[in-house]
């Protein structure tokens, strides 16, 4: 390869300007096609270019008024590698090899000649030259000083040196440099004054700047350095198309340097014109002596690109020049990253940052890579650094608040992203984490109303409009949502995820027909598409036609073996079709083909618990893990397996057992904490959850489980402790309800559960929770006033959330005014129809007012929606019995299979039997009941059923056990045991 004989030295003073012309200001990372900063904080820029780099990104970044920012560049290059080579004969060797890019070779025989020859004027200069294009500007500075003691020329060191200063911004000497003396040649005079003009623009003195530089172009009109030190000032202007001229200028008069080529790559770099980047990138590397850097930056715009194999061939590139180039582990972190080796790639990125800890760049991908490692609480460290150096970066913050939403802190999330959701070039991204957090934090109507903003500011981005359609849909708007569709797929045929919902759309609409013809339409256009054929499988499902159903989603397995939702969709119509062989067929099938998916190995998993219960489920799992020890989600769900079946020990052995950079995830700790509690070792359970805390500083949630661990361990002061380090952590209401109700009851007395009151909401007086559990508080103690007020205030700001307006009209009721009650939940429930828990307190509110009609009325609306909903199921069946026995029997026996050693569910059925008159039947069921309950009312029915089968005296001897009990049968039973007496 050609590479041009270039004049050692030649220029390099522009490029310092462009080091010092954003002065104290800090570029702002700019966005890249893989999602980073982009590169206005490129690593390891040559000291030609990565100066006018930070001048673009100033141009590209700056407002109307210039904010002032500072500088963040960071240098890379390692010294030069000393192995022995062969001694240098002569000077003109040792320049020989610095032409041809053989940088270690021309120093050690530099170095060798210096040792024969200390004086030598010119091997100095030529040293502290090549120092220069090392990237050491100190050592570079130590041999030319040497250099001038020695004799060397003044015009001929003067640039070199001024150079090495102004690279270490040393501007007032650098400045003091570059007076051009008397017998300078027009060449090293045009170099000397644009190296002044490199200068002043780092002084922020545009004006004399500007003169500097054209005075060097009239003393060389073909000087390199003045051109391209023009070209900055035009940037520093905001005139890009200028600067852009500038560098065509540079590139006729010299075509063989790489200089003008590699401006102009980070031109087009910043103009977001990668593919011309990595041309001008190439050229560069052609003509250069040494091309480590060019290959290093190349690498950077293939990693943008997602160009893996391009860009690994280029790190290898540097490897070879550079092997002990800090920057490469931040290259291979990168490559790393996208190659989905995100432990590797965290590991390489803080090694980086281990040398680097500024780098904001190298900060933002580390703390990528430590979030999609569910290393939330590192990431979120990461970041904070980076937005405290680079504020208002959107990627960062973006990313920022997809950690806390990681985590549970919505509230934090909230903070990060909402300066750049409300801005007014806010992106799509912003907007849609920005409604997440507020989604999480209950602000329903702000997080729809983001959605309609955000197809409403982006009509033609079909996200945006899918999103919105999805809301349509969600809001009962079908016919909305598929005119909404049908515009983004006929603009986007390739949209997947539009016509998957256009015909979810069309079905909720009541239009199969149009919905089928969509699925065809979607086949047509996509023949080879497994998604295709799986959704017409599904729409013919739907419409009974199994088997065609089973050949679309055969097709779309015979398309993608792997492809999971056609597997999932297809097991699921083979086992509904009472063919559990051909779904285990199918899903084995699918392993076959990728054997690490988790959905499906977990369908495997429960396929194989119908048949051999929990411990198939358990193997099913355990061999999973065994070939893929990195599924946290298979470990998990196994270790929850292990729990549930009260086998704490195993649940903590493979808990143990998971990879270390897993070990400190929120999800492995929590569920370690539990395994600890459930095994009895509250030492350890502290100590889990104490690091869980720890590590996620943010998490109000993680403050809370240790004060529930502290009350349920007896250390009160401590729960409290805890518990006020979670509210000032908490803005979005993340303490439950239950949770605190559990901690105040283990005050000892009333008062103690006052005082704590009082002390938590001294610490955040404005807390729902709180201020809930105060009036609960005092509803039980009689003040039903204060409650009530306090209640309705919480219901009408938090109209969403059901418990507020249930424990008003609970306490409505109580204070005197049920019809006032059952007035608010019923109201209520015309805006939340859906609402479970809405329903079963009006029915309650319904018995307690004897009003059976409408106690009925709810708990048959709440089965409507959830069939299996055991308290409606037995509360129904009591309604029940005394008029319709036959209805409340198959209720109480639905009730019953739910909760089969409940003492109220077995009374149930038994009360149900006494109406049918099956004492018979109801008295094993009555007695069970008893024997499990001190409820007066179940020992009058058990003795009922004693009586009814002849037991007179077990009756009586029930009935006598209850003479001094008030419950609402009394009247009834002490007419039994009345009759019963007198009988005898």
């Amino acid at each position: 390869m050609h590479r041009a004989a270039v004049r050692p030295g030649r220029m390099s003073g522009w490029i310092m300007a462009l080091a010092q012309l954003v002065g104290k200001r800090q570029p702002r990372p700019q966005r890249t096609a893989s999602g980073g900063l982009g590169i206005a904080n490129i690593l390891s820029l040559p000291r030609y270019c990565w100066r006018m780099t930070a001048a673009m990104v100033k141009h590209r970044t700056a407002s109307p008024h210039r904010r002032r920012m500072s500088v963040g560049f960071l240098t890379l290059f390692a010294l030069l590698l000393a192995a022995p080579l062969p001694a240098a004969a002569t000077l003109g060797e040792a320049e020989q090899d610095w032409q041809q890019g053989k940088l270690q070779s021309a120093v050690v025989r530099l170095k060798d000649l210096l040792q024969q020859s200390p004086e030598n004027a010119q091997a100095r200069l030529l040293l502290g030259r090549i120092y220069l294009d090392a990237g050491d500007p100190l050592a570079a500075e130590q041999e030319l000083m040497r250099a001038r003691e020695a004799g060397a020329n003044d015009a001929e060191t003067r640039v070199p040196l001024a150079e090495a200063l102004l690279t270490q911004q040393a501007l007032s000497r650098a400045l003091e440099w570059t007076e051009p003396p008397a017998d300078a040649t027009p060449t090293q005079r045009a170099d000397l004054l644009a190296l002044r003009g490199s200068v002043l623009l780092s002084q922020e003195k545009e004006a004399e700047a500007a003169a500097a530089f054209s005075a060097a172009i009239d003393a060389d009109p073909s000087s390199l350095r003045a051109t391209l030190g023009m070209a900055t000032l035009e940037l520093r202007r905001g005139n890009s198309d200028a600067a852009r001229a500038s560098i065509r200028h540079a590139l006729e008069l010299h075509p063989d340097s790489p200089d003008p080529w590699q401006a102009l790559a980070t031109l087009e770099r910043l103009e977001q014109n990668n593919e011309a980047a990595i041309d001008a990138y190439t050229k560069a590397i052609d003509y250069a002596r040494s091309s480590w850097p060019l290959h290093y930056q190349r690498a950077a715009v293939h990693l943008d690109l997602r160009n893996p194999e391009s860009a690994a061939a280029d790190i290898d590139a540097v490897r070879r020049q550079r092997e002990r180039l800090a920057g490469l582990d931040y290259l291979e972190g990168r490559l790393l990253l996208l190659q989905g080796d995100h432990a590797a790639a965290a590991e390489h990125l803080e090694a980086y940052l281990r040398r680097a800890p500024s780098d904001p760049t190298a900060i933002f991908y580390a703390a990528l890579a430590l979030n999609r490692l569910d290393r939330h609480a590192q990431a979120e460290e990461y970041l904070l650094r980076l937005t405290a150096a680079v504020p208002n970066n959107p990627q960062a913050l973006a990313l920022l608040a997809r950690t806390r939403l990681a985590q549970g802190n919505a509230a934090g999330a909230e903070d990060a992203i909402r300066p750049v959701a409300d801005a007014a070039d806010a992106s799509p991204l912003a907007m849609e984490l920005l409604r997440q957090a507020l989604a999480r934090q209950g602000r329903t109507d702000e997080a729809e109303a983001l959605i309609t903003r955000a197809a409403e500011r982006f009509p033609e981005l079909a996200s945006a409009q899918v999103a919105h359609a999805r809301q349509l849909l969600g809001n009962g708007d079908a016919d909305g949502a598929v005119t909404l569709l049908t515009r983004v797929v006929d603009a986007e045929p390739d949209n997947q995820p539009a016509r998957m919902l256009l015909m979810r759309a069309q079905i909720a609409a009541d239009a199969p027909q149009q919905a089928m013809a969509a699925a065809d339409a979607f086949l047509e256009h996509s023949p080879k598409s497994p998604m295709a054929h799986t959704a017409k499988g599904a729409l013919l499902a739907q419409a009974g036609n199994l088997d065609g159903a089973r050949a679309a989603f055969g097709k779309a397995l015979e398309l993608d073996p792997s492809f999971e939702r056609a597997a999932l969709a297809l097991a699921a119509l083979e086992l509904g079709s009472d063919r559990p062989e051909q779904a285990e067929a199918t899903l084995d099938a699918a392993l076959a083909a990728d054997p690490e998916n988790a959905d499906v190995t977990l369908a495997r998993a429960a396929m194989a618990r119908l048949e051999g219960g929990a411990d198939a489920f358990n193997e099913r799992l355990r061999a999973a893990l065994k070939r893929n020890p990195e599924a946290l989600r298979l470990r998990l769900v196994l270790a929850r397996s292990h729990l549930a079946a009260g086998d704490a020990s195993a649940a903590r052995s493979l808990l143990r057992e998971a990879p270390p950079e897993q070990a400190d995830g929120a999800a492995l700790l929590m569920l370690r904490g539990q395994a600890e509690l459930a095994a009895g070792d509250t030492r350890a359970a502290t100590a889990t959850l104490t690091e869980l805390a720890e590590r996620n500083p943010t998490v109000p949630l993680y403050r809370y489980m240790l004060a529930s661990l502290k009350a349920q361990s007896g250390d009160l002061p401590a729960a409290q402790s805890n518990l006020e380090a979670g509210l000032e952590l908490d803005r979005d209401a993340a303490l439950e309800h239950d949770r605190l109700s559990r901690i105040l009851a283990a005050q000892p007395t009333a008062a103690e559960r006052k005082a704590m009151m009082e002390r938590l909401l001294r610490v955040s007086p404005e807390h729902p929770v709180l201020r809930a559990a105060r009036a609960r508080f005092l509803a039980e103690q009689g003040d039903f006033a204060e409650a009530v007020t306090i209640l309705e205030a919480l219901a009408d700001a938090r109209p969403h959330e059901p418990a507020y307006t249930l424990w008003l009209a609970d306490a409505t009721a109580r204070a005197g005014r049920p019809q006032e009650g059952q007035m608010l939940l019923k109201n209520w429930l015309r805006e939340h129809p859906n609402s479970i828990a809405g329903r079963l307190s009006l029915a309650q509110l319904g018995i307690q007012t004897d009003d059976p009609a409408l106690a009925i009325e709810q708990y048959r609306r709440v089965l409507d929606s959830n069939p299996d909903n055991p308290l409606a199921l037995n509360n129904l069946a009591m309604l029940l019995a005394e008029e319709h026995p036959d209805e409340a029997l198959d209720y109480a026996e639905r009730a019953l299979e739910l909760n089969p050693e409940d003492a109220a569910f077995i009374d149930t059925k038994g009360t149900v039997l006494l109406a049918k008159g099956d004492y018979e039947a109801a008295l094993p069921l009555l007695s069970k009941a008893h024997a499990g309950s001190t409820d007066p009312s179940i020992a009058f029915r058990y003795a009922k059923a004693l009586a009814g089968t002849g037991d007179e005296a077990g009756a009586r001897r029930v009935l006598l056990n209850l003479k001094a009990q008030s419950f609402p049968e009394k009247a009834e039973a002490n007419a039994l045991y009345q009759r019963l007496a007198g009988g005898n």
